[in-house]
């Protein structure tokens, strides 16, 4: 953990062949989560772009119930 926090060394931990993780610090957390939204809103703001552009059909839906049946979700995760 002190190499994480300290040293700003992601450290590696392997529990078995198929279980891997990386311990970072929270500082460098954040700065992935920050960095992370910036690149969603990119995608997004270009996907809106297309479709004001006509290159992608947009699908709009009357209510959030339609929306997510479309998208095979019960909606009972709010």
């Amino acid at each position: 953990m002190s190499r994480a926090v300290m040293s700003h060394r992601p450290t590696r931990i392997k529990r078995s062949d198929e279980e891997h993780a990386v311990l970072i610090s929270e500082e460098a957390f954040e700065e992935y989560l920050r960095l992370k939204r910036e690149r969603e809103a990119a995608d997004l703001r270009e996907l809106m772009a297309a479709a004001g552009r006509g290159e992608i059909e947009m699908t709009v839906y009357d209510s959030r119930e339609a929306a997510y049946a479309d998208l095979g979700l019960d909606g009972t995760d709010q």
